[in-house]
């Protein structure tokens, strides 16, 4: 027995601390206004504006690889039709992130082993599909298990997340910063988290208030973006950290801890602590709308987007087959490692908010009910009906607009960052269709290229 007791004393000094910190990654501090001294033109964070006379936003939602691919796929539909290359931001939450920071990123060099050499990150379908097929959380398993893993796991606050980190930037996004995106040739890249400490704001910014009656959440977005973060500097900071503390879905992945750069100089440091964007928002809708309303408040509205407005919302909600019906045991051999009923339930869970967040966009009930796809919506600075309110479009592009097919077996395609070549030859497929429905429904009209036509 006594031969035990170091064995169950380490086990106990384990369980109860970490005896150090491992916190790698920091948000750089610049010198600066503080976000309630900002200039109006200061405000507007958007690099590609000038290139158009309206504005186009891409909104993706959260999934996992389901939204991912989903996602990424509509995107490349939307390039087809000239319209992703002039977007003025992509706003992403989770899932939805991956091809947003990929897209970003376009261009971006980096050593490879194999193939040997210096390769370029192309956004194109073959490069995605295949970069965004492998099995993350196998390779997350696997990263888990290595020995200076276990060191750090057991002996710091080196996290689950952090390992997540190192998935994501050796499969990816290969040490890249937000120094290396593509400065004000592209889209504003956004990639919201939610700030988990943050309990007594509501869901919307501390400067920006949409009057259109959306459930009060006691969560604050976490907006990656360096002038919606007072005296950051994002430039430092890996991409693969975005990514992760977008995704880091609670009770699977343990929150993201970044030092905040506007600590005082006379008290103790401060820090974020970043979980999951779905919990505040997994649409990645309500950034978008922030924009836009901060700009009719500004009153740059009318200069920068003399052409109008239009949001593209990707939405990779799933489609829920009943494919248990039969089933005794839904338990795969995943379950017995990780249990997904957390996901599935999550989804479930999710549906009221994305009814909600639909519903600023001008979309009612029954329109949700009936797969609308097309509609309009208002933003004021302050009320409806206010002289200043703009009147923007909104295209609904969704994975559950697309009817599967009766003669098949039903695909599930669960939120996991895993997926099947048989579950992403049906997303692209179903994105395509989904595309094509939308642009015949009458987006075709808004961009000034009614000729163009979706291949499907």
């Amino acid at each position: 027995m006594t031969r035990c007791l170091p064995v169950v004393a380490l086990l106990l000094l384990l369980s109860s601390c970490s005896l150090f910190s491992y916190h790698p990654y920091e948000l750089g501090s610049t010198p600066g206004p503080s976000e309630a001294n900002l200039k109006a033109e200061d405000r507007q964070p958007l690099d590609g504006s000038a290139k158009d006379r309206m504005f186009i936003g891409i909104a993706m939602s959260g999934g996992g690889s389901r939204a991912a691919n989903f996602a990424a796929a509509t995107l490349l539909q939307l390039r087809t039709l000239g319209l992703l290359d002039r977007a003025d931001a992509l706003s992403s939450v989770s899932g939805g992130s991956m091809p947003a920071i990929y897209y970003a990123l376009e261009g971006h060099e980096y050593f490879s082993l194999v193939p040997f050499g210096t390769q370029r990150i192309a956004f194109t379908e073959q490069e995605v599909k295949e970069r965004f097929s492998p099995h993350y959380q196998l390779r997350f398993a696997l990263r888990w298990l290595l020995p200076q893993n276990i060191v750090l796991y057991w002996l710091s606050s080196y996290n689950r997340t952090e390992i997540m980190f190192d998935v994501f930037d050796a499969n990816l996004f290969h040490g890249a910063t937000y120094a290396d995106l593509k400065q004000g040739k592209g889209p504003k890249l956004l990639v919201n988290a939610t700030d988990r400490d943050d309990l007594e704001h509501f869901i919307l910014s501390d400067t920006v208030s949409l009057p259109y009656g959306l459930a009060d959440l006691p969560y604050k977005r976490f907006v990656f973006a360096d002038e919606r973060v007072p005296g950051a500097d994002l430039k430092p900071l890996p991409l693969s950290v975005a990514m992760a503390s977008s995704s880091a879905v609670p009770g699977l992945l343990q929150n993201v801890t970044l030092a905040n750069p506007k600590s005082q100089p006379s008290g103790p440091q401060t820090y974020y602590h970043l979980m999951d964007g779905m919990l505040a928002d997994n649409s990645g809708l309500l950034t978008l709308l922030d924009l836009l309303q901060q700009a009719v408040k500004d009153g740059t509205f009318d200069r920068e987007f003399p052409d109008g407005c239009r949001v593209i919302y990707i939405d990779a909600a799933p489609q829920f087959p009943n494919w248990a019906r039969e089933v005794d045991d839904t338990r795969g051999w995943k379950d017995y490692l990780l249990d997904r009923n957390l996901a599935d339930a999550v989804d479930y869970i999710l549906l009221p908010q994305r009814e909600q967040a639909l519903g600023l966009m001008g979309l009612r009930p029954e329109d949700i009910r009936n797969d609308v796809a097309v509609s309009s919506f208002a933003i004021a600075p302050n009320a409806p009906g206010d002289r200043k309110e703009k009147t923007c479009s909104f295209w609904h592009i969704a994975l559950r607009h697309v009817k599967p097919d009766p003669a098949k077996p039903p695909l599930w395609i669960p939120t996991e960052w895993d997926i099947s070549d048989e579950q992403q030859a049906f997303l692209y497929e179903a994105a395509c269709k989904a595309v094509k429905r939308g642009w015949d429904a009458g987006a075709r009209n808004w961009f000034g290229t009614p000729g163009r036509t979706v291949g499907c």
